[in-house]
């Protein structure tokens, strides 16, 4: 007797271990931002890193509530091994969404960064990201070419054409352009003013 009530009550604590691991997805969708920026923290907490600065429009799959934060993901949980979840988990601070109305077909999220700033100071951590501090005092990482240098000019200034070719002080051959896309990353032409 004494054995049959020790195996009962292991297999019943097996059975509700088994069953606490299991995470319900039927309340999770694909959804919305509709606030103009928000931030991807990897931890619910405003101390922690922040990954990206996102804007509205960016579709994240919406699952859970832990306080006043909603955890997201950036690829379909459901479709990933569980110890890979992680990888893609983030906590949005009280965030504005709203669920898709159609069907999201991709297994991976649609993410709008915010645009490069070039009033912003962007700093090369020691592992090569890109970062600057967001104004809750936090590491806030954007896209990696950000850190390139900040070029002089932003835009480019279109001038009517020389009628005759400038003679150059240095021999330049080609340089990448220090020009930026609308995007926000470097552009990837070549020329052959110095300057970039």
């Amino acid at each position: 007797m004494k054995n049959f009530i020790s195996l009962l009550l292991l297999s019943s604590l097996i059975i509700s271990c088994s069953t606490t691991n299991k995470i319900d997805w039927s309340n999770s969708f694909w959804g919305a931002l509709e606030s103009d920026e928000a931030y991807l923290y990897t931890a619910d907490s405003l101390t922690s890193i922040v990954d990206k600065e996102i804007t509205k429009g960016t579709i994240l799959y919406f699952h859970n509530q832990v306080g006043d934060f909603k955890e997201v993901y950036t690829r379909n949980p459901k479709k990933v091994d569980k110890e890979l979840r992680k990888k893609f988990r983030y906590y949005l601070y009280k965030p504005k969404y709203k669920k898709l109305s159609y069907k999201y077909s991709k297994d991976s999220a649609t993410i709008y960064e915010i645009p490069f700033d070039k009033n912003q100071t962007y700093i090369l951590g020691e592992r090569g990201g890109c970062y600057y501090i967001n104004k809750h005092g936090n590491k806030t990482y954007v896209n990696r070419s950000y850190c390139d240098a900040t070029p002089k000019v932003t835009t480019p200034i279109y001038e009517s054409k020389p009628t005759s070719k400038p003679k150059s002080s240095s021999n330049c051959n080609s340089v990448q352009c220090s020009g930026r896309t609308q995007k926000g990353a470097r552009c990837r032409n070549t020329t052959t003013n110095c300057s970039g």
